[in-house]
């Protein structure tokens, strides 16, 4: 896989965008799926119904490997800081601890 498309119309979270991330791709979605990308840092947003929009930025990353290969490896940085385990394990963690010490507030 080169390049990571998602041109979603509606979307909860896009878990599959950050796994694309995760592995180095760089990722193509519209703004439903959006969740995460910095446009020309780690992917391409564009329009919704718009396919012509859609073929460009895939094509314009296949052409470009090298810029493909940065956004990739922006898109993992990204994941790492945001989205890692221990991270996700933390914040949950102050959550409950919230909770707890708000004695059901």
């Amino acid at each position: 896989c080169d390049v990571f498309v998602l041109p979603s119309r509606q979307e909860g979270f896009a878990g599959a965008v950050l796994e694309a991330m995760a592995a180095q791709r760089p990722v193509v979605v519209t703004p439903a799926a959006a969740a995460g990308v910095e446009e020309g840092r780690v992917g391409r947003i564009v329009p919704v119904d718009d396919p012509e929009a859609l073929a460009d930025a895939v094509l314009e990353l296949l052409r470009d490997r090298a810029r493909a290969r940065r956004m990739g490896q922006a898109g993992r940085q990204h994941v790492v800081a945001h989205y890692s385990l221990d991270l996700m394990v933390r914040r949950y963690e102050e959550v409950y601890w919230e909770l707890l010490t708000r004695g059901g507030r």
